[in-house]
């Protein structure tokens, strides 16, 4: 006896449509504007955990004190979204479509336009909403804000490899990346696989780190960091230190990466006024707080205040 029409329509539509989700997601993902997409299925980061406390013990985090909280969660992506299998990864090319003259107060190119935290995590939610439409699933989007491994998740996703610098580097998109994604609560058909590391004897991020911050390969002293110190960091400085010309943050390692793919970005909310990346020192100097807080509402550049950006100043 022969299963109905009916019956033989709908299993098939049920398998095509777990065959084709994996391919369905990342399509989506490139549609809504992400230049890259990996799927990593959902497990304990007990390795990566190690590494993480054996760094914190050092000392290595500063004053960043909110990297001991929620130890447990960032090791078990369950506790983040229950009954989580799958974690999905994005990246984001952010390299500026007009770059800063050198001979300028530097500002990281991460931080010229809009803060990426919203315009990353709108993008995220348009992503998770069109995944629902072709799968019942419940998901928990994650910006660089909750605790997650975003750069080991984007390792297990397939979409690079962690760099002596500590940061992702993708050999599709380059170094100058924004890690964004969710964590789902159903599989997927096909799982990305890690790539092989790639960074041989180069060693230029190390030699030419200003902070001279890079312990050993992908192991960063916070405390001698410049994008550390000009953001993170809070009161006077040690002794004889220079920002070396960064007001906020330092690319340093990132524009010395021989991976870097300087192709310009195309997200619009990333694009700056011209005002914010031509001030000049003496404008630097004379900038108001009221001038301060309108030039720079909405991007990242708030998170070191009016009063961190004159202290930045004085160590030019």
């Amino acid at each position: 006896m022969h299963p109905p029409g009916w019956y033989i329509l709908f299993f098939y539509t049920f398998v095509n449509m777990q065959i084709a989700l994996s391919n369905v997601i990342k399509e989506r993902a490139k549609t809504i504007g992400f230049d890259a997409c990996g799927l990593a299925k959902a497990c304990l980061l007990s390795h990566e955990m190690t590494n993480f406390d054996n760094w914190l013990q050092e000392g290595y985090e500063g004053e960043m004190e909110y990297m001991h909280n929620y130890r447990h969660i960032r090791k078990n992506p369950d506790l983040l979204q229950k009954g989580a299998k799958t974690v999905l990864v994005c990246l984001s090319n952010y390299y500026p479509q007009q770059l800063q003259a050198k001979d300028l107060p530097q500002i990281a190119k991460y931080a010229y336009g809009r803060d990426y935290h919203k315009v990353l995590l709108k993008m995220q939610k348009r992503l998770l909403n069109s995944i629902r439409e072709k799968v019942n699933c419940e998901g928990r989007i994650f910006v660089d804000s909750a605790p997650v491994m975003e750069r080991s998740w984007a390792v297990k996703a397939g979409l690079g490899w962690i760099g002596k610098s500590g940061m992702l580097i993708s050999p599709t998109v380059g170094v100058h990346t924004l890690i964004s994604g969710m964590v789902l609560n159903i599989e997927v058909d096909n799982y990305d696989q890690p790539m092989q590391r790639s960074c041989g004897k180069c060693s230029r991020c190390i030699d030419f780190c200003p902070g001279k911050a890079i312990i050993e390969p992908g192991v960063i002293d916070a405390n001698k960091c410049l994008s550390y110190l000009s953001i993170e960091h809070r009161g006077l400085f040690p002794e004889n230190t220079s920002l070396q010309n960064n007001i906020f943050g330092c690319d340093v390692c990132i524009d010395v990466c021989p991976f870097n793919k300087k192709t310009p970005h195309q997200i619009t909310d990333f694009i700056p006024p011209k005002q914010r990346i031509e001030l000049n020192t003496a404008e630097w100097e004379k900038l108001q707080e009221e001038e301060f807080n309108a030039l720079f509402n909405g991007t990242p550049v708030k998170r070191t205040k009016y009063k961190g950006i004159k202290r930045n100043l004085k160590s030019l």
